[in-house]
C-alpha cells in the first residue's frame, strides 16, 4: 500500500479551490492485496485500501507446534524516534540558543542600568483572592468532555510514542502541537489519573498568567496614572475579574490554551520591560516564549500579536544609529528565541507527520476558515457543552 488515505465522502469537484489535492488521496490501485498459499501465489488484484482485519480464524482442528502462524504490521506511522544526524542538529540549535542568550546578556551590560519600578510590598487583595478562587475551582469545577479528550491523547502518547488524535481521524498525527500533550502524559505518570490532578498544571498556569497581567497593569498604570492610587486599584479589580470571568470557564482544564494564554502575557511582559530596560535578552525572551507558545496549539497563533504590538517598543533596543548592518544582526539576534519552536513542533516529529496528519483530515473533513469563524459563536448560544452560560457570558460581553 501506498499508505494514502481514502476520500470520506462524495467525489471532490475538481472545480472546487477548497478541495484536497486528488494526488493525497487514495485511488483505486493505492493498495495492492496478493493471497499465497504454500508459496503458490492464489491471486492479485489492486484495491483502494487493504483490508481490515477484526479477526484471524482457520478451520484446523488440530496443528503441531509452531505449524500455524501469522504475522502482522500495526499501522504505527507515525511513531518514530530522530535520527542521529536529527539528534546533532536538535544539539546544535539548543547550544546556538544558548549561547546567544548569553552573549546578548555580555551586551545588554554595557548599557546603564534602568531603576526597577517594582518593590517588594505587601500584596494586594486581588493577589490572594484570585489564587484562592482558581484553587477552590480546582476541586469543584465540573468535568468537560475535553478533559477526557485530550486526557487520553496525552495518555495513550506514553504508550505509542506519539501523540495522535485519539478517537478519530485514524489517529492522525497532532504534530507540530505535541510537546504539551507528552508533558502532560509524563505528568499522568506522576501523579495518576485523578480529575483534580490532572488540573494543577492549569491551576498554577493560571496563578502565573495573572501574576505576568498584574505585573503588566502595574507598569502601565505607573506611566498613565502615577499619581491616582484609585484608578490603579480599580484597574487592578477590574483585571480580577475580567480575569477569572475568562479563566473559570475556559481553561480550568486540560486543553492546551492554558499555555498559550501564560506564554502570551509573559510575551507582553518581556516586550514591555525589554523595551523599558533596553535589553537586548529580554526581547530574545519574548520571541522566546512566543516560539514555545506558538507550537501549543494552533491558538498559538496569537503570540504573534503581542510581538507585531511591540515593534516599536522593540525598534529603539535593537537600533545602532547610522549602522544598518549592526542593527540587523542585533535584530537577527533577539529574534532567534523564537526558533524554539523548531524543537518543540519537531523535535519528536517530523515533517513527513505534519503532512501525513493534514492529508487524513482533509480527506475527511475540510478546513474551516476564517469565514466560519461565526459557527463558533452559534455553538456558544446552543444547548450544548460549548455553549454554557459561563463560557458564552464573557464572550458576549467582550463583543457588545
Amino acid at each position: 500500500s501506498r499508505g494514502l488515505p481514502s476520500f470520506q465522502g462524495p467525489p471532490p469537484d475538481p472545480a472546487d479551490p477548497d478541495a484536497p489535492d486528488p494526488a493525497a488521496l487514495a485511488g483505486p490501485d493505492n493498495a495492492e492485496l496478493v493471497i499465497t498459499r504454500d508459496g503458490v501465489e492464489l491471486t492479485r488484484a489492486d484495491a483502494e485500501q487493504l483490508p481490515d482485519v477484526d479477526v484471524l480464524v482457520t478451520s484446523l482442528t488440530a496443528a503441531p507446534p509452531g505449524g500455524l502462524s501469522v504475522q502482522l504490521r500495526v499501522d504505527d506511522e507515525f511513531s518514530s524516534s530522530p535520527t542521529p544526524v536529527k539528534l546533532a542538529l536538535i544539539a546544535g540549535l539548543g547550544a546556538a540558543l544558548l549561547l546567544t542568550a548569553l552573549l546578548l546578556m555580555s551586551l545588554d551590560r554595557t548599557n546603564p542600568r534602568v531603576p526597577a519600578l517594582w518593590r517588594p510590598g505587601w500584596p494586594r487583595l486581588v493577589d490572594l483572592l484570585v489564587p484562592a478562587v482558581l484553587a477552590l475551582w480546582t476541586l469543584v469545577a465540573p468535568a468537560t468532555d475535553d478533559d477526557g479528550y485530550y486526557a487520553a491523547m496525552a495518555r495513550n502518547s506514553r504508550l505509542t510514542g506519539d501523540v495522535g488524535n485519539y478517537y478519530q481521524l485514524y489517529d492522525q498525527s497532532f504534530t507540530p502541537f505535541t510537546w504539551f500533550y507528552q508533558a502532560l502524559g509524563y505528568w499522568q505518570q506522576l501523579v495518576g489519573y485523578a480529575p483534580v490532578m490532572q488540573r494543577i498544571p492549569a491551576l498554577v498556569f493560571g496563578i502565573l498568567t495573572f501574576l505576568a497581567l498584574r505585573r503588566f497593569t502595574v507598569v502601565a498604570m505607573r506611566e498613565w496614572a502615577p499619581d491616582s492610587p484609585r484608578v490603579r486599584t480599580v484597574a487592578h479589580a477590574v483585571l480580577a475579574v475580567a480575569f477569572l470571568s475568562w479563566w473559570i470557564p475556559q481553561d480550568m482544564g486540560v486543553r492546551p490554551e492554558t499555555v498559550v494564554a501564560l506564554t502570551g502575557a509573559l510575551t507582553m511582559l518581556a516586550v514591555l520591560a525589554a523595551a523599558r530596560r533596553n535589553r537586548l535578552a529580554l526581547a530574545w525572551l519574548a520571541f522566546l516564549l512566543a516560539g514555545i507558545g506558538f507550537t501549543a496549539h494552533p491558538t498559538g497563533f496569537t503570540l504573534f500579536a503581542p510581538l507585531l504590538a511591540g515593534l516599536p517598543l522593540l525598534w529603539p533596543v535593537v537600533r545602532v544609529p547610522g549602522d544598518a548592518v549592526a542593527t540587523l544582526m542585533r535584530g537577527f539576534a533577539a529574534a532567534s528565541g523564537g526558533m524554539i519552536a523548531l524543537l518543540t513542533a519537531f523535535g519528536d516529529g517530523s515533517l513527513r507527520d505534519f503532512l501525513r496528519g493534514q492529508a487524513i483530515f482533509l480527506s475527511i473533513q475540510p478546513q474551516d476558515g476564517w469565514t466560519t469563524e461565526i459557527q463558533r459563536c452559534m455553538f456558544l448560544l446552543a444547548d450544548i457543552p460549548v455553549g454554557n452560560f459561563a463560557k458564552r457570558s464573557a464572550v458576549l460581553v467582550c463583543l457588545v
